[in-house]
């Protein structure tokens, strides 16, 4: 990590500072600031220590500085080009949140952007949220078509899904909440950048695809899509949907056992219950979900992670090796019960009996040593004579 980011230093010269901190040697500082593994890189800005969301490359850590030292609201000339290249299409996920407001003035967008309590809260939690979510001011709202009439909103937008407004109070942290609710695809494609912040956020429906047969991921991602917007509300509120690519991510999917040319498949994964549920045989979304729900599709433990507790990963090993486990504790139970439910008189007989044995050994071994002295000394007499 250090020689990367030695490389990657000269590049964002005068846009944002990178350096190092030693936590064996800085053991209070990586404590307060919550460092748990090596290495780990954390972002200080405007007072506040937040996780770096991107990936670990020189590219990735390039293209991040040059957003976070750029405008946190980028501004759009109408509601169709908010879907553009400028602003949904280079968000990872293809999501955006817009603001218009038709009392907005001044001669400038940073002028306007500060010139209605909407726009104010909206610019606010945009910079909050620059290095995870993307924003756009709409400066002329004209379009017909938008369907949004003249009034002012805040929404999250996303190709081909319909628009989420924001109609909560007009102030930071409601706004804020919302963002960190909605910044995510209807369809959340994972990846190593958003993985971990994903997957603690509840139970997720996961469509392992393969990226190369082109017809049949569409088709599966379209009813993916279908669910998310249609589906059952019991589900689709409690399953967030998700897809994966089963070929880059083909050895983090073997201990769910899935692969091969299985795919697409599906299963659902609670990483803070450490539980997943897989079955290739049902293939049908929902169909798999009540199975889920009725327990025909039964739990099964992942696998602790190399950073786990010693104590986790006992716990993996007991569970995945059920009933023997089970089984294995009941002997020794019984073993401990064997030796110990021996009452004091067997005890006390068992012991007389050994020691009762020693002394026998014991008198026969004197009983042959007088007989072997015995001997010797008539053996010395008889020599006597004969000289």
């Amino acid at each position: 990590m250090a020689p990367m980011l030695d490389k990657v230093a000269p590049y964002m010269k005068g846009k944002m500072s990178i350096g190092k901190i030693d936590c064996t040697t800085n053991k209070k500082i990586c404590a307060r600031y919550d460092v748990r593994s090596y290495p780990t890189l954390k972002v200080f800005r405007d007072g506040d220590m937040f996780e770096y969301p991107g990936e670990r490359k020189a590219d990735a850590i390039i293209t991040f500085g040059e957003k976070m030292s750029g405008n946190a609201v980028i501004t759009v000339g109408s509601y169709i080009d908010a879907f553009g290249p400028k602003l949904a299409e280079s968000n990872v996920d293809g999501v955006a949140f817009i603001a218009y407001d038709p009392e907005a003035i001044g001669a400038n967008s940073e002028d306007k952007l500060q010139s209605t309590t909407l726009l104010q809260v909206f610019n606010q939690i945009a910079r909050k949220q620059q290095a995870y979510a993307s924003f756009g001011f709409i400066d002329s709202l004209t379009e017909v078509e938008s369907g949004l009439g003249k009034r002012s909103f805040i929404a999250k937008i996303e190709k081909d899904v319909p628009p989420i407004f924001y109609d909560d109070e007009i102030n930071s942290p409601s706004f804020n909440d919302f963002v960190t609710k909605n910044n995510r695809a209807l369809v959340t494609s994972l990846s190593g950048r958003n993985f971990r912040s994903v997957s603690q956020s509840g139970p997720l429906v996961i469509g392992v695809i393969n990226p190369d047969d082109t017809f049949t991921t569409e088709n599966f991602l379209f009813n993916m899509k279908e669910f998310a917007l249609n589906g059952p509300s019991e589900l689709k509120s409690k399953y967030a949907p998700c897809s994966m690519d089963g070929i880059k991510w083909a050895r983090f999917l073997e201990q769910f056992d899935i692969g091969g040319e299985n795919l697409p498949e599906v299963f659902v994964l609670d990483s803070k219950k450490r539980l997943f549920y897989q079955n290739s045989s049902v293939s049908d979304l929902i169909g798999f979900l009540e199975g889920v729900e009725n327990g025909t599709i039964s739990p099964q433990q992942q696998a602790p992670s190399q950073s786990s507790s010693p104590i986790e990963q006992l716990k993996y090993l007991f569970t995945s090796n059920m009933p023997w486990s089970l089984l294995g504790i009941f002997a020794i139970i019984l073993l401990f019960y064997a030796i110990f439910s021996l009452d004091d008189g067997s005890m006390d007989k068992a012991t007389e009996e050994y020691y009762n044995a020693m002394d026998i050994k014991a008198d026969a071994n004197k009983e042959e040593s007088k007989t072997k002295n015995s001997c010797d000394v008539k053996d010395k007499d008889e020599l006597k004579k004969e000289k």
